[in-house]
């Protein structure tokens, strides 16, 4: 196998991460911060002002059914709403909505209850890398 060290440090990546998102503490297993495919959905919404299913289906990995079932839940909570197309009224655009912002941004100060220990420094440095590798990530798989 070609490079089993990029591939274990693909895994322990996705582990911290996931223990990072999902707020596992060893003290009380909080799960508030759970990273959950309506928070998923709320993070994309809130980077486009609107969002056709088809980029949410394929930004998010989720089988069209089931985003049909998560967004039209969403819209009856008010956290997104859902819109005709200007041109096509057969297309259907999602938006955030101000109390999906809110629910965003509640889900935010919880994650950084999770990172509350990292200094400045450390904090910077975090930042810098995950920049780095988001933007070789997008190079190399996303924008192909």
């Amino acid at each position: 196998m070609k490079n089993l060290k990029l591939q274990e440090q693909i895994v322990e990546l996705r582990i911290l991460l996931q223990n990072i998102c999902d707020g596992f503490s060893t003290e009380n297993f909080n799960k508030k911060t759970t990273l959950t495919m309506r928070t998923k959905i709320l993070f994309v919404l809130n980077k486009n002002e609107k969002c056709a299913p088809s980029v949410l289906i394929e930004t998010l990995g989720i089988a069209k059914s089931n985003l049909a079932l998560i967004c039209k839940s969403m819209c009856e909570d008010g956290v997104i709403v859902a819109s005709k197309g200007d041109g096509d009224k057969r297309n259907i655009y999602y938006s955030i909505t101000n109390k999906g912002e809110r629910e965003l941004n509640e889900f935010y100060v919880l994650l950084s209850n999770e990172t509350a220990t990292l200094n400045e420094r450390e904090t910077k440095l975090m930042e810098k890398r995950f920049d780095e590798i988001i933007e070789f990530l997008n190079k190399k798989y996303i924008n192909n």
